[in-house]
C-alpha cells in the first residue's frame, strides 16, 4: 500500500508552479473503463495489494475511481483575485477551462499570422483558407477566434524568441503518432522565424542523412508476421542557437523501433527533452486488423514507462491524449460503425463531428494511476503534458468539421486544426520555459 497510502512521501519534481486542483464533489455518477482499469485492478492486486484482504481491493478500487472522477470533473473558474499567470503546472495536473472570443475579432490563431517554412506549410490546409468550401468559412473564422482560458489560471503569450532561447542546450525529441507530426509543424510555424534549416519527409522516402537507424529491419505488431508496424514520417529542424528539434512518428509501441530510434540521441543528458505519446492507433474498439486494440494499451504503456521511461535522465513530457469527436459520451468509434463514420448536421447539411462529454479519459488515467501509484519517486523526471481537456471541448475544430473526407465518407474526427494544436504548443512552452 506504500504509493496508497503514504501522503507524506516526496512529492514528484515539478517543472513549474501547481495551479490549483478542483476538488472531487461526487462518487455517485462515475464512470469506469472496465476495459482499462481491470487491467490496472488486475495489476495492483498482483503487486501485492490483496493477500486475501478484502478492504485492500476495495481501496484500490476507490483510488482508482477517484483519478477518473477527478479528471472527468469539469472544475470550476476560480474568481478573479484568487488567479494568476500560469507557471508549468504540476507533474499530473490537469489543464480545465473554456475557450473564449479573443479580445481582437480579427484574431485567427498562433500560426495564421507566422512564417511557417515550406516543410509545415500544409498542415492547417483542410481547416483554413483556400482549401475549403466557402460555406465553412463563418465556422473557420468562430472557430479561430477563440482562445483556450484555463479555470485556475492565466496563459501567457507565446514568445516565439524566448521559447528559441529557452530550449537553447537542449534536444527536443518527439516520438508518436500522427497527432505528434501535426504538434511539431505547429511548433516549426510557430517557431518560423528562428529556424535555421528543416525537413519533414514520409519515413519511407528517408535517406541516412535523416535518420540513422537500419532501414532493411522489420518492426512488426506483436511479432505477428505481415503486420508491420506503420512508420509516418520523419522530420527535424535546427534553430539558430543549434537547438535540434527531432520528430519520430510511428502509431503502435514496438520497443525494438523505439530503441532504435533512441540509439541515434545516445547518451542522453537531463537537458534533453523527450515529447512522447501513443493512443490513437489503440482505439476502445477493434475496426481493423492493422491496429491494435485498447486493452493491449495498458500493457504496451506500462512495458516502454517501466522498461524504458523511467531509467531515462532526461525530460519526460507524456503528451496526454488527443480526444476524438466521433459520437457518444466519449467521442469514440461505435463497434457497429465504420471507422471515421460520416455525420450530417440535420439543420446546416454540413458535415459535422460530434460532442463528447467525457472523452476518452482513461488514455490519461492510466498513465497518472501509474505515475502516482507504481513508479512514484522513480518517475519524478516524468511529466504529463496536458492537452486533453482544452481538446475535448473542440468538436468543431477537427479536420472532418470542415468537410475533410466526405468524398469518401470516412470525415476525420481524429485530427485537429491549428488552433487547437498551436495550443497545445502553447502549453509547452509554459511548461518548459515559464517555470
Amino acid at each position: 500500500m506504500k504509493f496508497l497510502l503514504d501522503r507524506n512521501r516526496t512529492p514528484a519534481r515539478r517543472l513549474g508552479n501547481p495551479v490549483p486542483r478542483t476538488a472531487v464533489q461526487s462518487m455517485k455518477s462515475i464512470h469506469i473503463s472496465l476495459l482499462g482499469h481491470l487491467t490496472l485492478i488486475g495489476a495492483l492486486l498482483s503487486a501485492g495489494l490483496s493477500h486475501g484482504r478484502t478492504g485492500d481491493r476495495k481501496l484500490a478500487m476507490q483510488h482508482l475511481a477517484a483519478i477518473d472522477a477527478q479528471y472527468t470533473d469539469p472544475g470550476t473558474p476560480l474568481e478573479a483575485a484568487q488567479r494568476g499567470m500560469c507557471r508549468g503546472f504540476g507533474q499530473t495536473e490537469a489543464l480545465k477551462g473554456t475557450w473564449v472570443p479573443h479580445q481582437d475579432p480579427s484574431y485567427r490563431g498562433l500560426t495564421i499570422a507566422s512564417k511557417c517554412p515550406d516543410f509545415a506549410r500544409d498542415s492547417d490546409s483542410d481547416c483554413n483558407g483556400d482549401n475549403i468550401d466557402p460555406i465553412y468559412h463563418p465556422l473557420a473564422a468562430q472557430e479561430y477566434a477563440q482562445v483556450f482560458r484555463p479555470h485556475a489560471c492565466d496563459l501567457q503569450p507565446l514568445d516565439a524568441g524566448r521559447f528559441s532561447q529557452c530550449l537553447q542546450g537542449r534536444r527536443v525529441i518527439m516520438i508518436g503518432d500522427s497527432t505528434m507530426r501535426q504538434m511539431f509543424q505547429s511548433l516549426a510555424c510557430i517557431l518560423g522565424d528562428h529556424i535555421q534549416s528543416g525537413f519533414l519527409t514520409p519515413w519511407e522516402d528517408a535517406t541516412s542523412s535523416h535518420i540513422h537507424i537500419p532501414f532493411d529491419r522489420e518492426y512488426l505488431i506483436d511479432k505477428k508476421p505481415g503486420h508491420p508496424v506503420y512508420k509516418q514520417y520523419v522530420g527535424g529542424f535546427l534553430l539558430p542557437n543549434h537547438t535540434p528539434v527531432y520528430l519520430r512518428s510511428f502509431g503502435i509501441l514496438n520497443l525494438t523501433l523505439w530503441d532504435d530510434i533512441m540509439s541515434e540521441f545516445m547518451p542522453l543528458t537531463s537537458q534533453d527533452v523527450i515529447i512522447a505519446e501513443f493512443g490513437a492507433w489503440y482505439p476502445s474498439f477493434d475496426t481493423a486488423t492493422a491496429i491494435k486494440s485498447w486493452t493491449t494499451f495498458t500493457t504496451d504503456m506500462k512495458q516502454l514507462f517501466s522498461e524504458r521511461l523511467r531509467d531515462l535522465p532526461a525530460t519526460v513530457l507524456w503528451r496526454s491524449y488527443s480526444p476524438t469527436h466521433f459520437g457518444g459520451e466519449l467521442g469514440s468509434y461505435k463497434s457497429t460503425q465504420e471507422v471515421f463514420g460520416l455525420y450530417i448536421d440535420p439543420l446546416t447539411n454540413l458535415t459535422t463531428c460530434q460532442p463528447a462529454s467525457k472523452g476518452e479519459y482513461f488514455f490519461d488515467t492510466e498513465i497518472i494511476q501509474y505515475l502516482q501509484d507504481e513508479c512514484g519517486q522513480a518517475c519524478n523526471h516524468i511529466h504529463m503534458l496536458p492537452i486533453y481537456h482544452l481538446s475535448l471541448l473542440k468538436h468543431n475544430s477537427h479536420h472532418g468539421s470542415f468537410g475533410t473526407g466526405v468524398e469518401r465518407k470516412k470525415i476525420d474526427c481524429r485530427h485537429f486544426c491549428n488552433n487547437v494544436v498551436d495550443v497545445w504548443n502553447l502549453v509547452l512552452y509554459h511548461k518548459l520555459c515559464l517555470s
